[in-house]
């Protein structure tokens, strides 16, 4: 039996997990500029009158609202309710002047805290999953996904980075 001659390419689990680390932090930042997974400023936030309770909007929101808010009392319980006549566009620029209007998901910051690599696999195939560590995080990307606000995705810039990032540490044995 003639030998074949056999050539290993690996990337080492330590350096997939650096470039996944890597990959979550490009999604965060671009987020935080309020640019989506296809290059492109998200949609706007809604300017729909809603109503929240009114303990959900700090005093300094609250203030910032001015005449975009008005306080009404639920028949049923008692309990006081604020209408955002500006929708949740107005209630985000009054709790968060600091963002200038940029749609950016991040009100708590809770989603994109919780996203990370959530696995690596690099037997047999080289396997990157990233995802959010809490369910309700990993629904509200949904939500946002679904009126076209997508995060998870990558640019083709950010694609370039990334294999770069691999071709690095890539390992080749014969």
């Amino acid at each position: 039996m003639k030998a074949t001659p056999r050539l290993a390419i690996s990337i080492p689990d330590d350096d997939l997990k650096r470039i996944g680390l890597r990959a979550v932090s490009m999604i965060r930042d671009r987020t935080l500029r309020g640019v989506g997974a296809d290059g492109a400023p998200f949609k706007p936030y809604s300017t729909q009158p809603f109503a929240l309770p009114l303990g959900a909007i700090t005093k300094r929101a609250q203030r910032a609202l001015g005449d975009d808010m008005k306080i009404i009392t639920s028949k049923r319980s008692g309990a006081l309710w604020a209408v955002i006549t500006g929708g949740y566009a107005a209630l985000k620029d009054a709790a968060y002047p600091q963002y200038g209007g940029v749609v950016n998901l991040s009100r708590t910051g809770a989603m994109l805290r919780a996203l990370t690599v959530i696995g690596v696999n690099g037997s047999g195939q080289v396997t990157i999953r990233i995802g959010f560590a809490r369910e309700e995080e990993a629904q509200k990307a949904l939500w946002n996904d679904a009126r076209g606000r997508r995060i998870l995705g990558f640019t083709q810039e950010e694609r370039t980075d990334l294999a770069g990032a691999a071709a690095r540490v890539i390992q080749i044995r014969t």
